[in-house]
């Protein structure tokens, strides 16, 4: 048999309680009162990587496929590195990058970027042509290793 009795549905409760929507509306108010302040009275950022001395650099240039595989050119030429797609992920998206931004600059494509190591021990690649600069360790440390691996064998070799 079917019930035909009717059903009342009770109104569901808000998902958040009004005092913590309140204080949520409290805590983004306060956030953009300091952000604001700190902006108009020119306080300088603090969560910024400090740059070192440069200590090293390596200028090369780069040049990848799209499966990933990359090889690398020191300014003569001179093939210095060739890496498999699986060697060669981050530094491929490094390129690509890097190719972006020049072509966001409209800066000619193909020219040296430069790897170097600061005496605080920070690695950071940087492209001449377009302005950008990245610090490895960002990435992570295993991306960074990558770059810092290319670095001590070429500037051994040279």
């Amino acid at each position: 048999m079917t019930d035909t009795t009717p059903t009342t549905h009770k109104p569901q409760s808000d998902m958040i309680s009004r005092p913590m929507a309140r204080l949520l509306v409290g805590f983004i108010a306060i956030v953009l009162l300091l952000v604001g302040y700190a902006s108009f009275t020119g306080r300088p950022p603090s969560a910024v990587v400090s740059d070192g001395k440069i200590v090293q650099e390596y200028r090369f240039i780069m040049e990848a496929e799209p499966s990933g595989a990359v090889r690398l050119y020191d300014l003569d030429n001179v093939l210095v590195a060739s890496l498999s797609p699986k060697e060669g992920g981050f530094i491929s998206s490094i390129h690509r990058t890097i190719k972006r931004k020049r072509t966001l600059s409209k800066a000619p494509q193909g020219g040296p970027v430069v790897l170097s190591v600061d005496d605080l021990g920070q690695i950071k690649i940087s492209d001449p042509s377009s302005g950008w600069s990245a610090h490895l360790m960002a990435f992570g440390r295993d991306n960074a290793r990558a770059f810092a691996t290319l670095l001590d064998q070429n500037l051994k070799g040279n």
